[in-house]
């Protein structure tokens, strides 16, 4: 049992063990968690708040920190910092409270440490239709094996959400190609062509090269061997416009966003649609999507990838999320930066709709400290999930809904669901605290017609409304 009454110092090693021991992260991550922790101590240590206790951490003192780092100084080329690194300093500190949080020490909200907002170029590209990505795609020579291979990587660039390097790390035997969820049909349709040419050598690897007059099999192939692919391609379709991998790995969101060669994108998000059960709270974040004008054939690629951008800053902020190896299967691919993007393009294209709920104050919905002799009904997670459960539970059984704990949904498990006696059609699961990404975005895209409420903290809760599939 931690004692409450220890320093923000010196609860660090602690949520650096934590980190190790509960959330299994990665010791990548741990060690830049304790890097950038290190600037945040020798801060609190240099504004003589060495003594300083978590619930005696003001969001004054967080502005404070903010305005040291803006002035910070790297070493290696005597600049400020970038806002982008100066973020990495204020997530950490974040991931620290978000960790008070879980062990119920009273402290700051870590959505209360606000982040820059990053000066972010986007290049200027010419936008990609549809007939012009088939062009691409058919210019490989698909008789040969080479021509197979190169149609294979350009398809899952252009169709999936993968990066480069994990295309590269790909072997044969760890990529369940009939996953359709994870991998587009038209992908899987050329991976199994290119694979069955493939079955008399024993390289491991998904994508090799090939040495000799005889095409040998000659290893895995380098990031810089697709980046010379996709370079070569390009050239050979003469459009007016240089892609390099990592913008065309995302290029099919144009199908999920182009209806009948005519994209529908908003220059506005959060999308939202009201539930019973609100019980008259207003979104603190909703606004009225508006359509780009109907004379622009297309959407630009830069407004594309600007709302999505959007959407996964929103999302970054907004929810306290598992380590990205947490409980998921290890045929699938992933990463975090892969999932929030594969959600946000789900909320850009409409698929699924979020709204955001600040709870006032003044109502105490969900807050724990205010709640007396509680009926703990979950013995797994930490108190302050625990506590959770039992509370939100409570609130809807007092509107008359009935509660079942950890219902099974299309991957894993919620923590509650909860079904209206009066509708059955009207359930809705909840996730407390944090949460898988991968969960989420697998069940996002499965589930039609389904709502989520997440709730990564007493202050506010994120519904997700996932509309897709629906006619």
């Amino acid at each position: 049992m931690l004692n409450k009454n220890k320093t923000i110092i010196s609860y660090i090693p602690y949520f650096l063990e934590y980190c190790k021991i509960e959330k299994n992260l990665l010791p990548k991550t741990i060690k830049s968690y304790d890097i950038f922790l290190r600037q945040f101590a020798t801060w609190l240590k240099i504004s003589n708040l060495f003594d300083i206790r978590p619930e005696e951490f003001s969001i004054e003192y967080a502005e404070k920190y903010r305005d040291y780092l803006s002035k910070e100084i790297n070493g290696r080329n005597q600049q400020i910092i970038s806002k982008k690194t100066q973020n990495y300093y204020l997530i950490s500190l974040r991931a620290l409270l978000t960790f008070f949080v879980e062990k119920n020490i009273k402290s700051l909200s870590p959505i209360q440490v606000r982040l820059l907002k990053e000066d972010k170029k986007i290049p200027k590209n010419k936008f990609l239709n549809s007939e012009k990505i088939e062009l691409i795609l058919k210019i490989p020579d698909t008789l040969t094996v080479i021509g197979l291979r190169d149609r294979a990587i350009l398809e899952i660039l252009f169709f999936n959400s993968l990066k480069v390097g994990q295309i590269v790390n790909l072997n044969k035997n760890n990529i369940n190609i009939k996953e359709k969820h994870q991998i587009s049909k038209r992908s899987i349709k050329w991976i199994n062509k290119y694979l069955k040419t493939r079955q008399e050598d024993n390289e491991k690897a998904l994508f090799i090269s090939y040495k000799g007059p005889k095409k040998n099999a000659g290893g895995r192939l380098s990031t810089r061997s697709i980046e010379n692919i996709v370079k070569k391609y390009m050239t050979k379709s003469k459009l007016a416009t240089s892609l390099s991998p990592e913008n065309l790995r995302n290029i099919f969101i144009i199908n999920l966003l182009n209806q009948n060669d005519k994209i529908k994108i908003y220059d506005e998000i959060f999308n939202h649609q009201k539930l019973k059960i609100r019980n008259g709270y207003k979104p603190s974040e909703s606004r009225k999507n508006k359509r780009i004008s109907k004379t622009l054939p297309y959407a630009s690629w830069n407004t594309i990838e600007s709302n999505i951008n959007k959407e996964i800053k929103w999302l970054k902020e907004n929810i306290s999320v598992l380590s990205a190896e947490y409980g998921q299967n290890r045929n699938f691919v992933y990463c975090h930066d892969c999932l929030l993007r594969k959600i946000a393009i789900l909320i850009v294209s409409g698929e699924i709709e979020t709204t955001k709920f600040e709870i006032p104050q003044s109502k105490k919905l969900w807050n724990i400290s205010n709640v007396q002799n509680i009926k703990i009904i979950n013995k797994h997670g930490q108190e302050w999930h625990r506590k959770m459960m039992s509370i939100v539970s409570k609130y809807f059984e007092d509107k008359n809904y009935k509660i079942k704990l950890e219902p099974n949904l299309n991957y894993g498990r919620a923590d509650l669901g909860v079904y209206s006696k009066q509708n059955p059609k009207e359930i809705f699961y909840i996730e407390i605290g944090t949460v898988s990404l991968f969960k989420l975005w697998y069940n996002f895209s499965t589930m039609k017609n389904t709502t989520f409420l997440v709730i990564p903290f007493e202050e506010y809760f994120i519904e997700f409304s996932a509309k897709l599939n629906e006619k």
